[in-house]
């Protein structure tokens, strides 16, 4: 039995020929991932839109999309990470969100999801210059970033 997604990620993935069902018909399936959170349903919009296997299913043990970590999330993007790979990621998920409708391929008006901008502070104990040295780093990824001495925060 087959049911259909919903939500801008469904409508983007039912456009691009994907299937998702909660319990059974994965005999016939080329491509089967477990899981229909952001990773899951990105991962399977992906395959689609590059045409890889026949058809790809989507199982999820939840009664609904994202119920796992992807719901319980704090759902921020975070640019700091420990390595290069991990930054371009997030530069790359930073762009996805705030383009969500040309990322889905959807017309605004259709999508449940939209990007809210905030901005954070992250607080070290390192020292000026490893805090300066971080700075640089995340900005050679194109991600703004400040040193703040605490006379400047507060």
């Amino acid at each position: 039995m087959f049911s259909l997604l919903v939500g801008g990620a469904g409508r983007a993935l039912l456009a691009q020929g994907a299937r998702w069902a909660s319990s059974s018909g994965a005999e016939a399936t080329d491509i089967v991932i477990v899981g229909a959170g952001i990773m899951g349903l990105n991962v399977a919009l992906q395959l689609a839109k590059r045409g890889l296997g026949k058809s790809v299913m989507v199982f999820e043990k939840g009664v609904g999309l994202g119920e796992g970590s992807t719901g319980a999330s704090s759902a921020i993007i975070r640019h700091h990470y420990t390595y290069d790979e991990m930054i371009q990621m997030t530069s790359d998920g930073y762009r996805a969100y705030t383009n969500w409708p040309e990322y889905l391929e959807q017309p605004p008006r259709e999508l449940d999801a939209e990007y809210w901008r905030t901005c954070g502070v992250w607080l070290t104990g390192d020292s000026n210059q490893v805090a300066t040295q971080q700075a640089d780093r995340l900005r050679r990824f194109g991600v703004p970033s400040n040193v703040l001495s605490i006379r400047d925060v507060v």
